[in-house]
């Protein structure tokens, strides 16, 4: 009966021991490729913000109106990436 135990326990012990092998691996491969895909947005923000720079300073130098500053920089982006202003709260009317 001992000795079943022991096996038990020694079999458990494994299962767990390559639970915590497979899952360390999986983890280590999601961190390696968001780091990867951290510096590849990087890479992509770098160039598109240097085009952007041409753009406006082409523009300037044409006399061309240009979308540059805070106000064109929002109309330049897309919908999906504006960042939606906060509504000031409103107040419940108040109950008798």
């Amino acid at each position: 009966m001992t000795e079943e135990i022991e096996n038990l326990g020694k079999a458990i012990r494994l299962k767990a021991d390559c639970l915590e092998k497979e899952t360390l691996e999986k983890f280590n491969s999601l961190f390696s490729e968001k780091q990867r895909v951290r510096k590849l947005y990087q890479e992509e923000h770098s160039r598109i913000s240097a085009q952007f720079s041409q753009v406006c300073a082409c523009s300037c130098l044409t006399g061309q109106p240009a979308r540059c500053g805070p106000a064109g920089a929002a109309l330049a982006r897309p919908a999906a990436a504006r960042v939606p202003q906060p509504r000031a709260a409103r107040r419940p009317p108040a109950g008798p």
